[in-house]
């Protein structure tokens, strides 16, 4: 964990899992991405700063689905430069007003 995110993390209903990654993890990565044909570039296309290099990730799961507005509410928070985080998302699904009205029609 991070500094200071305890009192945050003490908010939230579940168990916590706090996992520490070893040294390798990371040089690995970094020996992938290079090695990818989409992933060394990746970086440079999107547009990612060194100040945002240098922030921990945040990775953010979302089983059964997501809206459009969610993501784009922490794409905003991780943009901002006082937020500690750069959050990466993962969804099952991203749900927009045409999807949620035909899966409540099914039911």
């Amino acid at each position: 964990r991070g500094r200071g995110d305890g009192e945050a993390l003490r908010e939230l209903p579940g168990r916590l899992v706090d996992i520490v990654q070893g040294p390798g993890a990371p040089v690995e990565l970094a020996k992938a991405r290079r090695a990818s044909p989409i992933g060394g570039g990746l970086a440079r296309t999107v547009g990612a700063s060194s100040a945002a290099a240098k922030k921990p990730v945040l990775l953010v799961y979302f089983v059964g689905g997501v809206t459009f507005m969610e993501v784009a509410a922490l794409r905003f928070l991780s943009a901002r430069p006082s937020f500690p985080y750069r959050i990466v998302i993962c969804a099952t699904k991203i749900v927009n007003g045409g999807t949620l009205l035909w899966s409540l029609s099914q039911s």
